[in-house]
């Protein structure tokens, strides 16, 4: 089997942490190109995971010179997401772009159908797709360990914004110009999550949103409610400006509710006096990895740009809603 060979856009905190060490654990697959405007970022990154062999870009439109790249991962500032995207596709490059896919869903749409007509993977890489926990819990919900689903909780809380406390100086995140924001940072992974793991649709959404950090332009604290299409609801509350870092998931149904504790499952049947923790196995699977077997045709996508476009369908919601005060509608394809 031929090597495929891989270029990233990008060498901050997510390449780094991520897309490379994924890639680096898929067979026949060599990274061959690394960009990005900074040069010491390629330096180190190519130190770091012995890239020595890769060539470095300055820009994209240099690399879209080479002729020996297969695939691509995009892993920019969001704003940059939906052109390079674009741009790669009709290069002939296969896409694994970060989340979020784009702004909205537009252009998500443009991407998807960009894909199909040039006969390439889209991927989108959202990684609880590929996590342990998600997958456990959607198990159990979907063997009824829970009856029917009715309400879901979701707490996410941090004490400083990503471009202090995840990746410093990575001011994109904080800024409009750049389409930060919490929602887009953080709800795009877990209002999707609300929504896959009980494979029910969400069809409305209302927010309270707020900028408390001094020096930013983007929400960085938000409440919501969400409305499934079989009634069922869901909270969640987000922020990067609380007191302590929180992570909690609860999904409750009529025979029971299953939540994410302390980065523990525990499952509470219907009746019981106290939640019992559930043992799982690791997940021995990434999105890298999902990624090039759907290149080669071995594996369906867990990750298409459909489920991308889903996720910021429920993010633009959540944003107008924290415009407009009112609830707004989950736009469907």
């Amino acid at each position: 089997m031929a090597k495929l060979k891989i270029g990233i856009i990008g060498c901050g905190k997510i390449a780094n942490c991520d897309h490379i060490p994924g890639y680096k654990k898929c067979p026949n697959v060599e990274i061959v190109a690394l960009c990005d405007i900074v040069p010491e970022k390629i330096t180190a990154t190519a130190e770091k995971h012995e890239l020595a062999k890769a060539k470095a870009y300055s820009s994209m439109e240099e690399m879209m010179k080479a002729d020996n790249i297969d695939a691509v991962s995009i892993c920019t500032p969001n704003d940059l997401h939906y052109p390079m995207t674009i741009a790669a596709l009709k290069r002939g490059w296969h896409v694994l772009c970060d989340k979020p896919m784009a702004f909205n869903t537009d252009q998500c749409t443009d991407m998807i159908e960009t894909a199909k007509k040039c006969g390439k993977i889209l991927h989108i890489n959202h990684s609880w797709h590929y996590n342990p926990y998600g997958h456990k819990i959607n198990k159990m919900i979907k063997e009824g360990k829970i009856g029917e689903f009715r309400h879901a909780t979701c707490v996410s809380t941090t004490m400083n914004p990503p471009h202090i406390a995840w990746s410093p100086g990575a001011d994109w995140f904080v800024q409009a110009k750049h389409e930060g924001s919490l929602i887009q940072d953080i709800a795009v992974h877990l209002g999707e999550m609300l929504q896959w793991i009980p494979d029910t649709q969400i069809v409305e959404a209302a927010s309270y949103t707020s900028t408390r950090f001094p020096g930013i332009d983007v929400t960085d604290n938000f409440v919501a409610i969400l409305r499934y299409e079989n009634n069922a609801t869901a909270t969640m509350e987000l922020s990067w400006t609380a007191p302590s870092n929180v992570f909690e998931f609860v999904f409750k149904g009529s025979e029971g509710e299953i939540s994410i504790r302390d980065w523990k499952i525990y499952y509470l049947k219907r009746g019981a006096k106290k939640a019992r923790e559930i043992k799982f196995s690791p997940f021995k699977f990434c999105s890298q990895r999902n990624f090039v077997d759907a290149i080669r045709g071995k594996r369906e996508q867990l990750t298409p740009g459909e489920v991308g476009r889903e996720a910021i369908a429920i993010c633009n919601a959540l944003t107008e809603s924290g415009q407009t005060g009112k609830f707004a509608k989950v736009k469907k394809f």
